[in-house]
């Protein structure tokens, strides 16, 4: 059976309303974490499995050290959540942007639900961009402990990987945060000129009010009412005007800390290249040396001028031998 029009109205309005998290990302990895942890190098069936846990429980804590599990790095489980919050930021801001489409529409109802997804939507993506922000930060320095070369280098280039996708990502939530803005303020006309409006039509209300009896008033009830009523849109407005420049201002914030560690990245890839062309320098005027030591070498007039000294000696001593044999 169907409902009333005002009862599904009712249920539409509360589905808008309601907010939701998709933890599906987050639930996945730590599935395969705790797979991982409890049998890393098995291909046993379910029931072996079971059964060997049996025996592991029944043997005591003496066993424990036979089953060791291979357990990946803290930095690859932070680039991990790191790589979810970014598919979650993105689902966010897709929603962000219906909701904003949604807030935009003209409607006779209340619109306040609307504008209230909006406004959670907004401080959800601002608290994961925050999050996300500092994994990135903590990622080469993740373990506590000296790494090798090789392993800071792979950790430096998925933090440079990450810093720019979260760079891109901030820059289209900001672009579409301003499209917003722009639009309310096209839509409603709300701003410092319009507050400075609705307070003179006030005062010029309380004034033709205090006249004497049956002098005829400047603004009837209604459109008292309805002025009040203006007033009362453009003060939320103005709050979810702040609420949104706050949010502005801390991925502006964000965006410079992103963008110094981008240009401090860069700055080290500069000098890996320039030591690699000294090096390709280095090598190439070693190879010219090498090669004029070499044709130096073959010099047949040098060559020919030897072994004519030794031939020499050579008969000179023959002839020294026969005369003093004769």
């Amino acid at each position: 059976a169907t409902g009333t029009p005002q009862s599904t109205h009712a249920r539409e309005t509360h589905k808008r309303a309601m907010t939701t998290r998709n933890r599906t990302n987050q639930f996945l990895r730590m599935r395969e974490q705790a797979l991982r942890y409890r049998r890393p190098f098995t291909t046993s069936s379910p029931a072996e499995e079971e059964d060997g846990d049996t025996e592991r429980l029944l043997s005591g804590s003496n066993t424990s050290t036979h089953h060791a599990v291979s357990v990946s790095p803290i930095w690859m489980e932070m680039s991990e959540e790191v790589t979810s919050l970014i598919a979650t930021i993105k689902e966010k801001t897709s929603q962000l942007g219906k909701a904003h489409a949604r807030a935009m529409l003209v409607s006779f109802d209340d619109a306040s639900n609307d504008e209230h997804a909006v406004e959670i939507l907004t401080q959800e993506i601002s608290r994961l961009f925050r999050k996300c922000e500092g994994l990135v930060k903590r990622l080469v320095k993740a373990d506590g402990q000296s790494q090798g070369d090789a392993d800071v280098k792979t950790r430096k280039n998925v933090q440079m990987s990450h810093a720019l996708e979260l760079q891109r990502l901030t820059t289209d939530f900001r672009k579409q945060q301003r499209r917003y803005l722009e639009e309310c303020a096209r839509r409603d006309g709300t701003g410092e000129a319009a507050a400075g409006t609705i307070a003179a039509i006030f005062d010029t209300a309380e004034t033709t009010g205090s006249m004497v009896s049956g002098t005829p008033s400047l603004f009837t009830e209604s459109q008292v009412l309805r002025a009040k009523q203006s007033e009362v849109f453009i003060e939320e407005r103005e709050q979810e005007v702040e609420s949104i420049a706050r949010s502005v201002n801390d991925l502006a914030e964000m965006m410079r800390d992103l963008s110094t560690l981008v240009i401090d990245q860069g700055s080290i890839l500069d000098r890996i290249d320039y030591n690699v062309e000294q090096v390709a320098e280095k090598v190439d005027a070693g190879l010219k040396e090498l090669k004029k030591a070499e044709e130096h070498q073959k010099s047949s007039r040098m060559f020919i001028c030897i072994l004519f000294l030794v031939v020499a000696c050579v008969l000179m001593l023959l002839v020294l031998v026969l005369k003093s044999i004769i």
